[in-house]
Protein backbone atom coordinates (compact mmCIF):
# COMPACT_ATOMS: atom_id res chain seq x y z
CA UNK A 1 0.00 0.00 0.00
CA UNK A 2 1.11 3.06 -1.04
CA UNK A 3 2.26 6.25 1.26
CA UNK A 4 -0.18 8.98 0.58
CA UNK A 5 0.62 11.16 3.41
CA UNK A 6 3.26 12.86 0.84
CA UNK A 7 4.45 16.25 -0.03
CA UNK A 8 5.05 18.29 -2.85
CA UNK A 9 2.32 16.05 -4.83
CA UNK A 10 -0.85 16.70 -6.67
CA UNK A 11 -4.28 16.84 -4.54
CA UNK A 12 -6.47 13.57 -5.87
CA UNK A 13 -9.58 15.99 -5.15
CA UNK A 14 -7.98 18.15 -8.16
CA UNK A 15 -7.08 15.25 -10.10
CA UNK A 16 -10.40 13.73 -10.07
CA UNK A 17 -12.12 16.99 -11.29
CA UNK A 18 -10.47 17.01 -14.29
CA UNK A 19 -10.28 13.32 -15.19
CA UNK A 20 -14.12 13.52 -14.66
CA UNK A 21 -14.68 16.38 -17.09
CA UNK A 22 -12.88 14.94 -20.01
CA UNK A 23 -14.97 11.75 -18.94
CA UNK A 24 -18.13 13.28 -19.30
CA UNK A 25 -17.22 15.78 -21.89
CA UNK A 26 -16.55 12.22 -24.09
CA UNK A 27 -20.00 11.31 -22.81
CA UNK A 28 -18.84 8.20 -20.92
CA UNK A 29 -21.73 8.09 -18.57
CA UNK A 30 -20.20 6.73 -15.10
CA UNK A 31 -16.91 8.86 -15.47
CA UNK A 32 -17.38 9.77 -11.75
CA UNK A 33 -17.76 6.24 -10.47
CA UNK A 34 -15.35 4.90 -12.63
CA UNK A 35 -12.48 7.33 -11.36
CA UNK A 36 -13.30 6.06 -8.22
CA UNK A 37 -12.59 2.31 -8.69
CA UNK A 38 -9.96 3.09 -10.52
CA UNK A 39 -8.42 4.84 -7.79
CA UNK A 40 -9.52 2.45 -5.65
CA UNK A 41 -7.77 -1.08 -7.61
CA UNK A 42 -5.43 1.37 -9.05
CA UNK A 43 -3.53 2.65 -5.72
CA UNK A 44 -5.80 0.78 -2.75
CA UNK A 45 -7.18 4.17 -1.69
CA UNK A 46 -10.93 3.35 0.36
CA UNK A 47 -13.49 4.57 -1.94
CA UNK A 48 -14.80 5.76 1.51
CA UNK A 49 -11.96 7.83 1.96
CA UNK A 50 -11.66 9.04 -2.17
CA UNK A 51 -15.84 10.26 -1.50
CA UNK A 52 -15.10 12.32 1.69
CA UNK A 53 -11.73 13.77 0.10
CA UNK A 54 -9.37 13.10 2.90
CA UNK A 55 -6.82 15.59 1.21
CA UNK A 56 -4.86 12.39 -0.32
CA UNK A 57 -2.19 13.57 -2.99
CA UNK A 58 -0.36 11.57 -5.94
CA UNK A 59 3.37 11.46 -6.98
CA UNK A 60 4.15 12.39 -10.63
CA UNK A 61 3.88 8.56 -11.52
CA UNK A 62 0.66 8.17 -10.46
CA UNK A 63 -0.65 11.19 -12.44
CA UNK A 64 1.19 9.45 -15.08
CA UNK A 65 -0.63 6.57 -14.47
CA UNK A 66 -4.37 7.98 -13.88
CA UNK A 67 -3.76 9.93 -17.03
CA UNK A 68 -3.33 7.22 -19.08
CA UNK A 69 -6.34 5.30 -17.59
CA UNK A 70 -8.44 8.40 -18.66
CA UNK A 71 -6.56 8.84 -22.07
CA UNK A 72 -7.65 4.35 -22.70
CA UNK A 73 -10.94 5.65 -21.80
CA UNK A 74 -11.00 8.82 -24.52
CA UNK A 75 -9.99 5.59 -27.06
CA UNK A 76 -13.09 3.48 -26.10
CA UNK A 77 -11.05 0.80 -24.41
CA UNK A 78 -13.46 -0.66 -22.34
CA UNK A 79 -13.16 -0.03 -18.35
CA UNK A 80 -13.30 -3.35 -17.40
CA UNK A 81 -10.00 -4.60 -19.76
CA UNK A 82 -8.22 -1.09 -18.28
CA UNK A 83 -8.66 -2.63 -14.74
CA UNK A 84 -8.51 -6.40 -15.75
CA UNK A 85 -11.46 -7.42 -13.41
CA UNK A 86 -14.87 -7.75 -13.67
CA UNK A 87 -17.87 -8.10 -11.70
CA UNK A 88 -20.36 -11.45 -12.05
CA UNK A 89 -23.04 -12.22 -9.82
CA UNK A 90 -21.68 -11.23 -6.87
CA UNK A 91 -17.75 -12.03 -7.63
CA UNK A 92 -14.69 -10.68 -9.33
CA UNK A 93 -13.11 -11.67 -12.73
CA UNK A 94 -10.05 -11.16 -13.92
CA UNK A 95 -10.44 -10.00 -18.04
CA UNK A 96 -8.49 -9.25 -20.48
CA UNK A 97 -9.16 -8.55 -24.15
CA UNK A 98 -8.88 -12.22 -24.85
CA UNK A 99 -12.10 -12.35 -23.09
CA UNK A 100 -15.94 -11.15 -23.27
CA UNK A 101 -16.78 -9.23 -20.55
CA UNK A 102 -18.87 -10.37 -18.44
CA UNK A 103 -22.55 -9.04 -18.61
CA UNK A 104 -25.42 -8.62 -15.87
CA UNK A 105 -27.88 -10.08 -18.02
CA UNK A 106 -25.94 -13.58 -18.57
CA UNK A 107 -26.12 -13.68 -14.25
CA UNK A 108 -30.21 -15.59 -15.15
CA UNK A 109 -28.39 -18.18 -16.63
CA UNK A 110 -27.36 -18.99 -13.06
CA UNK A 111 -30.74 -17.88 -11.34
CA UNK A 112 -32.29 -19.95 -13.91
CA UNK A 113 -30.12 -22.65 -12.94
CA UNK A 114 -30.13 -22.78 -9.24
CA UNK A 115 -33.80 -23.42 -9.60
CA UNK A 116 -33.48 -26.95 -10.84
CA UNK A 117 -29.88 -27.49 -9.33
CA UNK A 118 -27.89 -29.35 -7.74
CA UNK A 119 -26.23 -31.19 -11.06
CA UNK A 120 -23.84 -33.56 -10.91
CA UNK A 121 -22.05 -32.97 -14.26
CA UNK A 122 -22.26 -29.94 -16.17
CA UNK A 123 -20.67 -28.50 -19.39
CA UNK A 124 -20.00 -24.67 -20.83
CA UNK A 125 -19.72 -24.17 -23.92
CA UNK A 126 -17.86 -21.11 -24.91
CA UNK A 127 -16.90 -20.37 -21.42
CA UNK A 128 -14.36 -17.09 -21.48
CA UNK A 129 -12.95 -15.88 -18.95
CA UNK A 130 -15.29 -18.95 -16.88
CA UNK A 131 -17.33 -16.55 -14.96
CA UNK A 132 -20.47 -19.13 -15.51
CA UNK A 133 -18.65 -22.34 -15.13
CA UNK A 134 -16.86 -21.20 -11.88
CA UNK A 135 -20.06 -19.25 -10.23
CA UNK A 136 -22.04 -22.59 -11.14
CA UNK A 137 -19.46 -23.80 -8.82
CA UNK A 138 -19.24 -21.14 -5.83
CA UNK A 139 -22.59 -21.61 -5.90
CA UNK A 140 -22.81 -24.88 -5.47
CA UNK A 141 -25.35 -25.56 -8.38
CA UNK A 142 -22.94 -28.10 -9.84
CA UNK A 143 -20.30 -30.86 -8.50
CA UNK A 144 -18.51 -31.12 -11.72
CA UNK A 145 -18.52 -29.50 -14.99
CA UNK A 146 -16.67 -29.38 -18.29
CA UNK A 147 -15.77 -25.89 -19.44
CA UNK A 148 -14.96 -25.70 -23.35
CA UNK A 149 -13.71 -22.49 -25.56
CA UNK A 150 -12.07 -22.52 -29.49
CA UNK A 151 -9.18 -19.81 -27.79
CA UNK A 152 -6.68 -20.95 -25.48
CA UNK A 153 -5.81 -17.21 -24.87
CA UNK A 154 -9.39 -17.30 -23.17
CA UNK A 155 -8.87 -20.61 -21.67
CA UNK A 156 -6.08 -19.33 -19.65
CA UNK A 157 -8.01 -16.52 -18.44
CA UNK A 158 -10.68 -19.03 -17.38
CA UNK A 159 -7.90 -20.98 -15.74
CA UNK A 160 -6.50 -18.27 -13.88
CA UNK A 161 -10.02 -17.42 -12.60
CA UNK A 162 -10.37 -20.96 -11.30
CA UNK A 163 -7.11 -20.67 -9.60
CA UNK A 164 -8.24 -17.61 -7.49
CA UNK A 165 -11.06 -19.27 -6.21
CA UNK A 166 -8.81 -22.66 -5.46
CA UNK A 167 -11.41 -24.66 -7.57
CA UNK A 168 -10.64 -28.07 -8.51
CA UNK A 169 -14.27 -29.24 -9.92
CA UNK A 170 -13.93 -28.00 -13.05
CA UNK A 171 -11.95 -28.88 -16.51
CA UNK A 172 -11.08 -26.67 -19.02
CA UNK A 173 -10.77 -28.05 -22.74
CA UNK A 174 -9.86 -26.04 -25.97
CA UNK A 175 -12.30 -27.19 -28.60
CA UNK A 176 -14.27 -26.27 -30.99
CA UNK A 177 -18.17 -27.42 -30.36
CA UNK A 178 -19.20 -27.21 -33.78
CA UNK A 179 -17.16 -29.39 -35.40
CA UNK A 180 -16.49 -31.30 -32.09
CA UNK A 181 -17.91 -34.97 -31.36
CA UNK A 182 -18.12 -34.95 -27.26
CA UNK A 183 -18.56 -38.62 -26.25
CA UNK A 184 -19.96 -38.09 -22.48
CA UNK A 185 -23.67 -36.84 -21.25
CA UNK A 186 -24.57 -34.13 -18.92
CA UNK A 187 -27.43 -33.72 -16.23
CA UNK A 188 -27.20 -29.35 -17.43
CA UNK A 189 -25.35 -27.62 -20.26
CA UNK A 190 -25.15 -23.68 -19.88
CA UNK A 191 -23.41 -21.84 -22.64
CA UNK A 192 -23.99 -18.02 -23.51
CA UNK A 193 -22.80 -18.64 -27.67
CA UNK A 194 -21.60 -15.59 -30.27
CA UNK A 195 -25.04 -14.39 -31.33
CA UNK A 196 -24.71 -11.49 -33.27
CA UNK A 197 -25.03 -11.18 -36.73
CA UNK A 198 -22.36 -10.54 -39.19
CA UNK A 199 -24.25 -7.17 -39.87
CA UNK A 200 -25.34 -6.38 -36.48
CA UNK A 201 -21.43 -6.84 -35.77
CA UNK A 202 -20.43 -4.13 -38.16
CA UNK A 203 -22.69 -1.20 -36.10
CA UNK A 204 -21.36 -2.04 -32.70
CA UNK A 205 -19.96 0.71 -30.84
CA UNK A 206 -16.25 1.03 -31.14
CA UNK A 207 -15.75 -0.14 -27.37
CA UNK A 208 -17.00 -3.49 -28.15
CA UNK A 209 -16.07 -4.14 -31.76
CA UNK A 210 -12.77 -2.64 -31.38
CA UNK A 211 -11.85 -4.18 -28.09
CA UNK A 212 -13.47 -7.69 -27.50
CA UNK A 213 -12.95 -10.85 -28.74
CA UNK A 214 -15.33 -10.89 -32.31
CA UNK A 215 -15.07 -14.70 -32.06
CA UNK A 216 -17.40 -14.54 -29.08
CA UNK A 217 -19.66 -11.94 -30.35
CA UNK A 218 -20.28 -13.22 -33.76
CA UNK A 219 -20.68 -16.31 -35.88
CA UNK A 220 -19.74 -13.97 -39.01
CA UNK A 221 -23.10 -15.35 -40.67
CA UNK A 222 -26.98 -14.99 -39.09
CA UNK A 223 -26.04 -15.38 -35.20
CA UNK A 224 -28.06 -18.82 -35.29
CA UNK A 225 -25.66 -21.25 -36.10
CA UNK A 226 -25.13 -22.41 -32.38
CA UNK A 227 -28.88 -22.34 -31.93
CA UNK A 228 -28.79 -24.46 -35.18
CA UNK A 229 -26.13 -27.17 -33.74
CA UNK A 230 -27.55 -27.35 -29.95
CA UNK A 231 -31.26 -28.05 -31.06
CA UNK A 232 -29.82 -30.56 -33.86
CA UNK A 233 -27.14 -32.10 -31.68
CA UNK A 234 -27.31 -31.02 -27.92
CA UNK A 235 -29.58 -34.21 -26.82
CA UNK A 236 -26.69 -36.59 -27.54
CA UNK A 237 -25.36 -34.83 -24.78
CA UNK A 238 -27.90 -34.80 -22.16
CA UNK A 239 -28.53 -37.40 -19.70
CA UNK A 240 -32.13 -38.27 -19.16
CA UNK A 241 -33.94 -35.21 -17.39
CA UNK A 242 -31.02 -33.21 -18.51
CA UNK A 243 -31.44 -29.82 -19.06
CA UNK A 244 -29.98 -27.28 -21.28
CA UNK A 245 -29.74 -23.28 -20.63
CA UNK A 246 -29.19 -21.08 -23.09
CA UNK A 247 -28.84 -17.08 -23.64
CA UNK A 248 -30.25 -15.33 -26.53
CA UNK A 249 -29.05 -11.65 -27.77
CA UNK A 250 -32.25 -10.30 -29.15
CA UNK A 251 -35.91 -10.79 -28.96
CA UNK A 252 -36.76 -10.87 -32.56
CA UNK A 253 -34.94 -14.44 -32.71
CA UNK A 254 -36.69 -15.77 -29.94
CA UNK A 255 -39.46 -17.22 -31.82
CA UNK A 256 -36.96 -18.59 -34.46
CA UNK A 257 -34.98 -20.40 -31.57
CA UNK A 258 -37.64 -21.55 -29.81
CA UNK A 259 -39.10 -23.45 -33.22
CA UNK A 260 -35.46 -24.78 -33.75
CA UNK A 261 -35.78 -26.35 -30.61
CA UNK A 262 -39.68 -27.20 -30.63
CA UNK A 263 -38.84 -29.31 -33.85
CA UNK A 264 -36.44 -31.57 -32.22
CA UNK A 265 -38.61 -32.23 -29.31
CA UNK A 266 -37.43 -29.80 -26.29
CA UNK A 267 -39.97 -28.09 -24.41
CA UNK A 268 -38.72 -24.82 -23.62
CA UNK A 269 -39.47 -21.87 -20.93
CA UNK A 270 -38.04 -18.18 -21.11
CA UNK A 271 -37.00 -16.14 -18.71
CA UNK A 272 -37.10 -12.34 -19.01
CA UNK A 273 -33.46 -10.03 -17.88
CA UNK A 274 -33.58 -7.60 -15.62
CA UNK A 275 -34.55 -4.84 -18.44
CA UNK A 276 -37.89 -6.92 -19.25
CA UNK A 277 -36.29 -9.17 -22.24
CA UNK A 278 -36.47 -12.46 -22.71
CA UNK A 279 -32.62 -13.34 -22.30
CA UNK A 280 -32.64 -17.26 -21.26
CA UNK A 281 -34.42 -20.36 -22.37
CA UNK A 282 -34.50 -23.39 -20.51
CA UNK A 283 -34.96 -26.91 -22.54
CA UNK A 284 -35.27 -30.28 -21.75
CA UNK A 285 -37.23 -33.34 -23.79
Amino acid sequence: IMDYNQTSLTPLNNIIKQGQKKLNNAHIVNAKKEIEWFLENQFSIPLSDIKIDKNYKLNPKEVTTFNQFIHRRLQGEPFQYIINKAPFYGYDFFVNSNTLIPRPETELIIHVAKKFGPYNKSLDIGTGAGNIAITLSLEKIIKNIDAIDISQKALNVAIQNCKQYNLSNISFLKLNFLASNIKRKYDLIVSNPPYITNIEYLALDKHIKFYEPKIALTDKKDGLSFYKFFAKNIIKLLNPKGKIIIEIGFEHSKDIIENLFKNNGFICTWYKDFNGNYRVFEAHQ
